[in-house]
């Protein structure tokens, strides 16, 4: 059951990390410029 929960929080947190990401086309580009850089 603690595995469950703790998978079901992870992808939670990605998901809105990834609408953020997605709402925000400028903060997507800088994302994606950090990561071209390294």
């Amino acid at each position: 059951v603690l595995v469950v929960a703790g998978t079901e929080a992870t992808a939670i947190t990605l998901e809105w990390a990834l609408s953020l990401l997605l709402n925000n086309p400028h903060i997507l580009k800088k994302a994606q410029d950090e990561l071209d850089y390294h």
